[in-house]
């Protein structure tokens, strides 16, 4: 399906497309603008990084933003080469020992990601949608109504635990009907999730996710705009902001790893729609879904190469035997 999809996109992307406008807007960009924006890029990532740590302390109080480093790039590392979401289950169940929490606290953290992100995106593209006045702002009105009240939602979900708590309860009850040999090694599993919604709901801590989470995607904003001033005027890259959030939100959609087809169609298609040219919109999304996956990849991909036989011998084969 994810395969099928990603396919489709690309056609529907690139298809008739002049290469040769492209590959000259693509010479010309202005690499301290890029630079720029990956120093944007990498301070988002590392407010999305103590956002995660702060979650693990219900378990680790003595957990470090630099133990929590190599595993956070790691996983979207692997997500950008290996399909199923290989780095999410890569964060759950690999990094344990080093991070010195369970993998039902880790789980619990990755549920909590992915809604505060939701809820942040959403809101961002709330607040363009209303300061933009071409047609795009009506276009995407009801989408993003929609969007919006998924958003509440969920974060009315993880603000009231026995919500969630009740969930994992009920999971945790049928688990231990249908597997009743295995379920006194995973019942702990079970209680450590509780505990970090239970913690996660406090007040300050709860205050403090929401705090990192628009910094983040305040930098990652930021981000988007200098890649796109190091290819076009101001007032082009300010119109490119819209791209932001809808193609973050194009991630959601099943496809290949680094969200080949899916990410490049939303992406260029509301260039378009805000104005800009095939080849300005085919430019950008190439550039910035470049420097999206590029520098995660390798980051990632060097602390699997050089902490590989720890990770691997003290941590997946040690999960296998229990």
């Amino acid at each position: 399906m994810g395969l099928f999809l990603a396919l489709l996109f690309l056609l529907l992307t690139f298809k008739n497309v002049a290469w040769v406008p492209i590959k000259n807007i693509l010479i010309s960009a202005n690499l301290t603008y890029i630079l720029i924006g990956l120093i944007f890029f990498i301070i988002g990532f590392c407010f999305r990084i103590e956002r995660w740590k702060i979650i693990l302390l219900c378990e680790n109080s003595n957990l470090k933003f630099k133990n929590c480093f190599g595993p956070f790039f790691s996983s979207f590392a692997l997500n950008n080469i290996l399909p199923l979401r290989a780095g999410d289950l890569a964060r759950s169940f690999l990094f344990n020992k080093q991070l010195k929490v369970s993998s039902g606290t880790v789980i619990i953290s990755l549920v909590f990601e992915r809604v505060l992100d939701l809820v942040t995106i959403i809101f961002f593209l709330g607040i363009i949608l209303n300061l933009i006045s071409f047609e795009i702002n009506y276009l995407f009105k009801y989408a993003s109504y929609i969007l919006t009240i998924i958003a509440i939602s969920c974060l009315i979900i993880i603000y009231f635990p026995i919500i969630l708590i009740g969930v994992i309860k009920t999971i945790k009850y049928q688990f231990s009907k249908i597997f009743p040999r295995s379920f006194s090694r995973i019942n702990d599993q079970f209680e450590k999730s509780i505990k970090t919604i239970k913690f996660f709901n406090e007040k300050k801590v709860f205050k403090t996710m929401i705090c990192y989470s628009i910094l983040a995607w305040l930098f990652e904003g930021a981000f988007y705009f200098f890649i796109g001033l190091s290819l076009f005027s101001l007032n082009d890259s300010l119109s490119s902001i819209l791209v932001f959030p809808i193609s973050t939100l194009s991630t959601l959609i099943p496809s290949t790893p680094g969200y080949v087809g899916t990410f490049d169609f939303f992406t260029s298609k509301t260039l378009i729609i805000s104005g800009f040219t095939t080849s300005m919109a085919l430019s950008y999304t190439i550039l910035i879904h470049f420097l999206l996956w590029f520098p995660t990849t390798i980051i990632g991909g060097l602390f699997l190469i050089f902490n590989k036989t720890k990770i691997f011998n003290k941590s997946l084969f040690s999960y296998i035997k229990n």
